[in-house]
């Protein structure tokens, strides 16, 4: 259910510390960071994952010649699972790249987001279906629908799964919801007003390590932060070489840098996360 935001100081724009993969990447969409500090990276259009290493170095290429659409991706217990809109399913992986198993062919429509919900579990944005599906050993094993507005991005943090509603052209709803025990709790973004503008289109979210919420704004070319309980802190990348082109995925490294797919300009910016 809504809340009444407080308002709180807000915070000046991070540091934009460069980008990286402009040579490899002609579309990236879903980011995730893996145990290693790899950062994996759904290049969508050219059907493909890109991983870089810790340097962020190019590393190694998933799912070539398999994958169609690949939007998003998680990881974890050793694996990775890939989103593929145009296949509809999720398609899993080793962590050296060897293709395992299809998860939801059948069952997902038009998938978009994922997040990890334990080992060998995972939720999917199942656009199709309205609905975020939660599965475990390939098979749907519970839904969470209400309050959900056309799912896109998935973040989870204990019991809590924080899940984008991207609707604005249906139905009104641009926003991010907080769900616990698959019920809606809060909600974040709806109707409050930036510095530059309310929300429009919002597509992935991440939490940084202090506690806020990233969200990723692709009409406007930023990124989104709010503090969990719904005050407005910031929008950054507004300006400068941090200037961005459609951002999408949005991740955060256990040293608080933030990572962005800036798939107009083919790139992954980084920015510092301090407060």
């Amino acid at each position: 259910m809504p809340f009444t935001v407080r308002a709180i100081e807000l915070l000046p724009e991070p540091p934009f510390l460069g980008s990286f993969g402009a040579n490899r990447l002609r579309s990236p969409a879903g980011i995730a960071l893996d145990d290693r500090g790899y950062l994996w990276v759904t290049d969508t259009f050219t059907g493909r994952v890109q991983v870089f290493d810790r340097r962020r170095k190019w590393e190694r290429t998933v799912g070539r010649g398999l994958l169609r659409e690949p939007r998003d991706v998680a990881v974890g217990a050793n694996r990775a699972y890939v989103v593929d809109s145009a296949r509809q399913a999720v398609e899993v992986f080793t962590l050296s790249g060897r293709h395992l198993t299809t998860w939801g062919a059948g069952e997902l429509g038009k998938p978009r987001g994922i997040a990890m919900a334990g080992p060998g579990e995972v939720l999917v944005s199942d656009v199709g279906n309205n609905r975020v599906a939660r599965m475990r050993g390939g098979e749907v094993v519970g839904s969470i629908t209400q309050g959900v507005h056309i799912p896109h991005g998935i973040a989870v943090a204990g019991d809590d799964v924080w899940v984008v509603s991207s609707s604005r052209q249906f139905d009104g709803n641009c926003e991010i919801t907080r769900f616990t025990g698959d019920q809606p709790v809060t909600t974040v973004g709806a109707g409050q007003h930036s510095k530059y503008g309310s929300l429009s289109n919002p597509a992935f979210v991440a939490l940084h390590v202090d506690g806020d919420l990233l969200v990723t704004v692709p009409d406007y070319g930023w990124v989104n932060q709010y503090a969990v309980q719904g005050a407005f802190r910031r929008e950054f990348a507004t300006q400068g070489p941090g200037l961005m082109k459609f951002p999408q995925g949005v991740a955060v490294t256990d040293a608080g840098e933030i990572l962005v797919a800036d798939t107009g300009n083919h790139r992954i910016v980084s920015f510092g996360g301090g407060s």
